[in-house]
């Protein structure tokens, strides 16, 4: 590559814990407290800035622009046309990862809510992470060990008669409510999502207090968006209406939007294809 050197995004420097967002700099101190202090801080830039060319073997290819990124979630985020103060978008993955974007931080945060400078524009954003995935896949094993993933979405089914599941993040736990006299495993993963559900709508109005606004669009993005039955039980949980993006490379999506937008200039408005509410296949 070549210009400038030891670029990075903002964005990603977020997550690092060095970064300041009231200066938008890198903390040097941070390093020298946990004993790496003879490290070098990287420059810092917004995403989708052009920092150099691409090299190969020594020579430059093709003039091909090499563009500054950022997080995989947010590049989801902007892909998917969240891109405004009050949007929310719900990355459900194995860490599900819930971003409100903000135009001010708010004077204190708890210890399970971070916050940092998304990829485009002047905004900041507030995130919460939930385990969903992990705790799906713990299910999983026990219940559909060995199944296609067809198989355990063919029995989980939004009209189940079955009480959300009581899905508590902090303790660790998972509560069953009554259950019918023969409970399936069908019935017992529909109850587990109908919780995770809920506990997603929770932290969007925990977001909320905290940003001092409501909750703009909602896009719901990552691989069970793809999933009707899925769907159904987020939309259920809420009555905002949710909007899902059923492409499973989002991020990757994104990240091409970015590029682009880099080398063009602007951040345009080409987004991905949502799904509105949760019972259109």
């Amino acid at each position: 590559m070549t210009g400038p050197t030891e670029p990075s995004s903002t964005s990603r420097s977020s997550r690092t814990g060095l970064l300041d967002l009231d200066s938008t700099s890198l903390r040097a101190d941070r390093l020298a407290g946990v004993g790496a202090g003879h490290l070098r801080l990287p420059r810092l830039v917004p995403s989708g800035t052009i920092v150099g060319t691409w090299r190969r073997d020594g020579r430059p290819a093709d003039g091909l622009p090499v563009v500054t990124g950022g997080h995989d979630h947010w590049c989801g985020a902007f892909g998917a046309g969240v891109r405004r103060a009050g949007d929310v978008y719900v990355s459900a993955g194995t860490s599900e990862a819930q971003v409100m974007l903000i135009d001010r931080l708010p004077a204190d945060l708890p210890p399970d809510v971070d916050a940092g400078a998304f990829v485009s524009g002047d905004l900041l954003y507030l995130h919460r992470a939930t385990p969903a995935g992990r705790i799906y896949q713990a299910w999983r094993e026990l219940l559909y060990a060995g199944e296609e993933d067809d198989v355990l979405w063919d029995e989980v089914l939004p009209d189940h008669d079955v009480p959300a599941a009581s899905v508590d993040v902090a303790g660790r736990t998972v509560e069953l409510g009554p259950l019918p006299f023969e409970p399936t495993r069908g019935r017992l993963m529909t109850s587990l999502f109908a919780g995770l559900a809920q506990e997603a709508e929770r932290t969007t109005a925990r977001l909320e207090v905290l940003a001092g606004r409501p909750a703009a669009d909602v896009v719901v993005a990552g691989l069970p968006a793809s999933r009707p039955g899925w769907r159904g039980l987020r939309q259920d949980a809420t009555a905002r209406t949710l909007h899902f993006v059923t492409e499973p490379e989002a991020t990757l999506v994104g990240v091409a939007l970015l590029a682009r937008a880099g080398v063009e200039g602007g951040v345009g408005t080409t987004t991905m294809t949502t799904t509105t509410g949760g019972t259109t296949a």
